[in-house]
């Protein structure tokens, strides 16, 4: 019987891997009864479910007629898929039934969310954002918002999770293992160099006094800094654990699934750091002269 499995992330959960791979071994997927649409990342599906464009993407219809020929699993991926509205998913689960095709499931990842705040802050702080912008105010991702939006249009058996792990964890590994997708893969563990909370300080620091900077430098020759100007950023990383501990409990009040912690696995602050680097980043010019520097005692981490 045909059926359709939507990924939707979220963001910062390994989603661009999953899609590169998926889209890679097209051939061998529908070998094996999988179609996975001919884009890597889905995103042309997502515009045209949630604006309502008139014509349906090429790339869906092709897909749909493969489907349903083969009696075959449709896998459609985009990490935007996680914003939609309950009636978003209601519209899209109808839109397949409508198509003959009633087996309809969501899945998502589940990750820390301090850890994909961090991870989703830094790429705005590279574009040149600060911590007081809009898009960075909270956790960036509630899961117990995601849920509810998820579970008004699917049933409980049509929603499938996973934990996503910090260390020693293959998310492609992981997709292919649920639903039981057999394609050689060779299993590729890689170091997260997503930037430490006070590196992303720092940027947002320099962002907002207009500073240019090397990235690849300043991570090299990476500080701590409290300054007046600053305010600290202690405030925010006390706001950001309490927001993100209510969402960890509603998470282990509501599933199975036990996610890595931040206090587990997650350096906030490195003394060391700053006191091997104070003088090679004045040296090299990525600390203004006017800048009051101080190391933060660990009593204030």
């Amino acid at each position: 019987m045909a059926s359709v499995v939507l990924h939707i992330g979220p963001p910062k959960t390994g989603t661009t891997s999953i899609q590169s791979f998926l889209h890679q071994h097209r051939s061998a997927l529908l070998n094996l009864g999988f179609i996975y649409p001919d884009q890597v990342n889905h995103q042309e599906i997502f515009n045209y479910f949630k604006y309502g464009y008139a014509d349906e993407p090429k790339i869906l219809t092709e897909a749909l007629y493969h489907t349903k020929r083969l009696d075959g699993k449709l896998i459609i991926s985009c990490e935007f898929f996680s914003a939609f509205t309950s009636q978003d998913f209601c519209n899209l689960k109808r839109y397949f039934n409508k198509k003959g095709i009633e087996d309809v499931k969501v899945f998502f990842l589940v990750r820390e969310p301090t850890f994909i705040t961090l991870s989703s802050r830094q790429e705005l702080l590279k574009k040149g954002l600060t911590f007081d912008a809009p898009e960075l105010s909270g956790v960036a991702m509630r899961y117990s918002e995601l849920w509810g939006r998820v579970a008004r249009a699917f049933d409980e058996k049509e929603i499938i999770f996973s934990a996503y792990r910090e260390t020693r964890f293959d998310v492609v590994s992981e997709f292919l293992k649920i639903f039981e997708i057999d394609i050689p893969y060779r299993e590729k563990v890689i170091k997260n160099t997503s930037l430490s909370f006070q590196e992303c300080c720092l940027i947002s620091y320099l962002n907002n006094h207009s500073i240019d900077y090397n990235l690849k430098v300043l991570r090299k020759y990476f500080i701590a800094l409290k300054t007046d100007p600053f305010g600290g950023w202690e405030s925010e990383k006390k706001f950001l654990l309490d927001d993100s501990e209510k969402e960890c409990l509603w998470i282990r009040n509501n599933t199975d699934l036990e996610i890595e912690t931040v206090e587990s696995s997650f350096e906030w602050y490195k003394e060391d750091d700053y006191l091997n680097s104070l003088t090679l980043l004045k040296g090299i010019n990525i600390i203004p002269s006017f800048f009051t520097l101080k190391p933060l005692s660990l009593k204030d981490s």
